[in-house]
């Protein structure tokens, strides 16, 4: 985006993807309201800023701006010492193991998103509006918040509209009754669709873990 187009930004758009990320952080208890306020203010400012500079080819506004969010996030719970460096805040200059650790648990995850999108639709719709990680992260949000996938591509994954996926984040991750009613079918339906996903998954997973050894 040039500088010239930075009158044309939707600022009530960008208000709701920051508000948005800001209260998935709020509703999992790691961020306070007051720590909530202060990465609100911190990342409009940021992204204003970042609009008037240019923002270069995009490939999502909205994605963009829901990961300078995260980022700005983590680094509050970073200073409290409460949550890890996100997969994607690695740099060249960081050679520890750990870092290591991550780009490989990022490159995993990449490969995994590949498979996923392999999976029958009614598998991947069971999986990714169900799953979530040891923190209760959706899985959804965790694709889009590393980078590996943008809500556009979720979206055509799952055969909804980006506007089904917005209306369903809040509610992610979905327990099994919700799921099934959205789905329309039974809640043992679901978790059968699940099981056969987690176990191509599975097979999948420790094929991609051969090959990223080798």
């Amino acid at each position: 985006m040039s500088p010239s187009e930075s009158s044309t930004i939707d600022h009530a758009r960008i208000s709701g993807v920051i508000s948005r990320v800001v209260g998935s952080f709020v509703a999992r208890g790691q961020l306070r309201s007051d720590e909530a306020d202060d990465v609100r203010s911190t990342v409009t400012l940021r992204v204003l800023r970042q609009f008037e500079e240019g923002t270069g080819d995009l490939r999502n506004i909205d994605d963009y701006v829901a990961r300078m969010t995260i980022n700005a996030a983590t680094d509050v719970l970073r200073g409290r010492r409460l949550a890890p460096v996100p997969l994607d805040d690695v740099t060249p200059e960081d050679p520890s193991p750990a870092a290591d650790d991550r780009c490989a648990a990022r490159q995993l995850l990449v490969l995994l998103w590949s498979e996923i999108r392999a999976l029958p639709l009614m598998q991947r719709r069971a999986l990714l509006l169900h799953v979530r990680d040891d923190r209760n992260v959706s899985a959804i949000h965790l694709l889009v918040f590393t980078g590996v996938a943008t809500l556009d591509e979720i979206a055509l994954a799952l055969e909804y509209s980006r506007a089904e996926i917005e209306a369903m984040w809040d509610r992610l991750p979905m327990p099994d009754l919700a799921l099934a009613e959205i789905l329309g079918t039974t809640r043992a339906h679901v978790i059968s669709f699940r099981r056969a996903a987690r176990e191509r998954l599975d097979r999948a997973r420790r094929r991609l873990l051969r090959w990223i050894s080798k």
